[in-house]
């Protein structure tokens, strides 16, 4: 299925985004199921550099580390009102109403870093140093103890400045190679 948002973020207010409650969820069926859920990729760069969500972003972003049974998470978020509408390698995406978009990203251990394989960017990596607990002023969402050092492996030296809305013009920190 071929699948346009017609959701964008510019204009809202954060903590009083309709997307707010399902990026929450979507952590919370995380903590239900005892896996490692953190807000990654844009939601985490915006939260985190401007202090709201990315205005040309599209969905809200999880990324789940180690254990993980997809078939039990589909279930649990089934339950929740989400539908599934995309599925490949690593990645699981969901909607529920206004079309508002949750990405789901898995992440495999390997000795020294965590891999996830992206339908369209290919692998990623996350350091193992980068994880932990991130209190955020707006609310209080699991993310990186590292924030920026997983900002800058993720994005590149550059994430600080605003880059257009092709998810590929930022793809060039060490993650991805």
């Amino acid at each position: 299925m071929k699948y346009n948002t017609p959701f964008r973020f510019k204009g809202q207010n954060t903590t009083n985004s309709p997307a707010m409650p399902i990026l929450k969820d979507g952590l919370e069926v995380c903590k239900e199921l005892g896996y490692d859920g953190r807000i990654g990729a844009g939601t985490a760069l915006g939260l985190y550099r401007d202090g709201k969500f990315i205005d040309h972003d599209t969905d809200v972003d999880i990324e789940i580390f180690g254990a993980f049974n997809p078939e039990v998470f589909k279930e649990k978020m089934r339950e929740k009102g989400f539908i599934i509408f995309k599925e490949a390698a690593d990645q699981i995406c969901f909607y529920r109403e206004n079309m508002f978009v949750i990405d789901i990203l898995h992440f495999r251990e390997m000795p020294d870093y965590w891999l996830a394989l992206h339908p369209e960017i290919g692998e990623i990596k996350v350091l193992k140093e980068h994880l932990g607990q991130f209190k955020c002023t707006l609310m209080d969402l699991p993310c990186f103890d590292d924030m920026e050092g997983y900002l800058e492996y993720r994005y590149g030296k550059n994430w600080k400045i605003p880059m257009s809305g092709n998810y590929k013009d930022y793809a060039q920190g060490e993650c991805f190679k």
